[in-house]
């Protein structure tokens, strides 16, 4: 029986924000839909300077500072509003 020589895998690096092809952050209206990694699909309710106010799907509402996050924009959803996926700089 043969046995099979193969190189250890190298871990994989992980993808910059440029990489995935994200944008410098957009100009987010309110009524827009952001997918945020840890709070899902949140509509903004108030845009103001650096921050951005939005509504989670439990009603809660949330500031989130525009100068961690990665913007990438997806297709409109069914009702026509813009929808961006975010990724978060750490």
């Amino acid at each position: 029986m043969a046995v099979s020589r193969q190189t250890p895998a190298r871990p994989r690096e992980q993808p910059s924000a440029h990489d995935l092809g994200f944008d410098e952050v957009p100009d987010l209206r309110a009524g827009d839909v952001l997918v945020h990694p840890r709070f899902g699909r949140c509509q903004v309710s108030k845009v103001s300077g650096d921050k951005v106010k939005v509504r989670r799907q439990t009603g809660a509402l949330i500031d989130l500072a525009l100068g961690v996050c990665r913007f990438l924009r997806d297709e409109d959803d069914e009702r026509g509003r813009r929808v961006y996926r975010i990724l978060l700089d750490r």
